[in-house]
C-alpha cells in the first residue's frame, strides 16, 4: 500500500504541476496581466523547454549515479522528489511577483 500511495502522490503532483501550466498560466497572463496572446505562447515555450532540459538533466544524472553504484530505487527517489518539490517550491514565488517584466 505504502508504494502505490507514493507513486499515486507523485502521480498527482507531477500532473498538477502540468495541469497548472496547461491551463491556468495561458488565462492568468492574457487575462490579468494584459500580455498578447503571441508572447505568452513564447513564455509558455520558455517553460516547456526549461521543463524538458530540467528531466534530460535528471535521467543523466541519475542514470550515472545508478552506474557508479547507487541504489536504483533510491536515485529514482530523490530525483522525482527533488523535481516536485522545486516545481511546487517555484510556483508560489513567481505566483505573488509583479509581472512588469512580462509586458513589452
Amino acid at each position: 500500500m505504502p508504494r502505490s500511495l507514493g507513486a499515486s502522490l507523485g502521480h498527482f503532483c507531477g500532473n498538477y504541476a502540468i495541469y497548472f501550466m496547461l491551463s491556468w498560466i495561458p488565462l492568468y497572463l492574457v487575462k490579468a496581466r494584459g500580455i498578447s496572446v503571441t508572447h505568452m505562447a513564447e513564455i509558455g515555450g520558455l517553460i516547456y523547454l526549461a521543463y524538458s532540459a530540467s528531466i534530460c538533466f535528471a535521467g543523466w544524472l541519475a542514470d550515472r549515479l545508478v552506474r557508479a553504484g547507487a541504489n536504483a530505487s533510491r536515485v529514482r527517489k530523490i530525483s522525482i522528489v527533488g523535481g516536485l518539490t522545486v516545481t511546487g517550491g517555484r510556483l508560489p514565488r513567481h505566483s505573488d511577483r509583479r509581472c512588469n517584466g512580462f509586458h513589452r
